[in-house]
């Protein structure tokens, strides 16, 4: 069965256009309604929306991407001067000043994050048709990619925590990096370990308690094994062999049954080993005819 979040359900029943009264209304449903609403609440509501997006009060992106569309509807249907183009700069111009401003909502984990505002929001599609459809998708996917960037801040400041759990308790680093049947990942496809100084993280590996060691690096090695299938996880690939690399360095600085336990723990990350070069023996150089 799957999970049910009752104050998420009742916001969203809520914020729907089925269950909306007039009085509690957004200026984007209002507006997006014109065709059953008196000429005075469509007009008022019309100055609010956009008084809304001039001043950059709009946070949530699927209101965003409602305000969008109607601004490209009437820019589309001559009710504004506004052309199609002159909607979309300005909406990028809207994500831009928000991200710069720190304003723009970092992006949540999961590659289908967005899936609950593609298309439709609060329970209603947003008013696209063939004319602009480029136009507003231009104007999702720069979203989608700008709030990407809002995450990308944080990482380092997400960096230390992750680093003492490392420290504290390697079955929770597990968890928080990767698939578990009891939780969501908090770093799904999060690039946090390519934030994480190799050096560091291993200080943190070797100071853990040696009974979560086994999970620290299960944890490495099917984070490196699903890293190549997830686009925003690139960056992490090159970090992996980083880590191994200076787990090896320790190893090799100690001697004894410790150091054979630095070594497993390396080995079970499971890399490919890179195979070594033969050196081909070059033929002696044919000496020019005539000699």
């Amino acid at each position: 069965m799957g999970r049910f979040v009752e104050d998420e359900i009742r916001k969203s029943i809520d914020s729907s256009a089925y269950f909306v009264t007039q009085g509690a209304a957004r200026p984007w449903q209002l507006v997006g309604d014109f065709d059953k609403l008196d000429d005075d609440v469509v007009t008022e509501a019309l100055t609010l929306m956009e008084d809304q997006f001039t001043k950059r009060q709009i946070f949530e992106s699927g209101e965003l991407l409602h305000v969008v569309a109607l601004k490209m509807m009437m820019a589309c249907r001559k009710v504004t001067t506004a052309t199609v183009t002159d909607v979309k700069n300005a909406a990028i111009e809207y994500i831009d000043d928000q991200l710069r401003q720190n304003l723009l909502p970092p992006r949540p984990a999961g590659h289908e994050w967005y899936n609950s505002f593609d298309g439709s929001w609060a329970g209603v599609s947003y008013w696209v048709v063939e004319e602009y459809r480029d136009e507003f998708q231009a104007v999702f996917n720069y979203l989608i990619e700008s709030r990407s960037k809002s995450l990308d801040r944080l990482l380092p400041e997400l960096a230390q925590p992750l680093l003492e759990v490392v420290r504290t308790n390697g079955q929770r680093f597990f968890e928080k990096v990767c698939y578990t049947r009891n939780a969501s990942i908090e770093f799904e496809d999060v690039p946090i370990l390519a934030h994480v100084v190799p050096k560091d993280f291993v200080d943190a590996w070797l100071a853990s308690p040696k009974t979560g060691w086994y999970w620290i690096g299960k944890a490495l090695k099917e984070r490196a094994k699903a890293a190549p299938q997830y686009p925003s996880l690139q960056t992490e690939i090159a970090w992996y062999p980083k880590v191994v690399t200076e787990m090896q360095a320790r190893a090799q600085a100690t001697t004894g049954l410790a150091k054979l336990r630095i070594e497993r723990a390396a080995s079970m990350v499971g890399l490919p080993k890179t195979p070594s070069r033969k050196h081909k023996t070059e033929a002696p150089a044919v000496p020019p005819s005539g000699l």
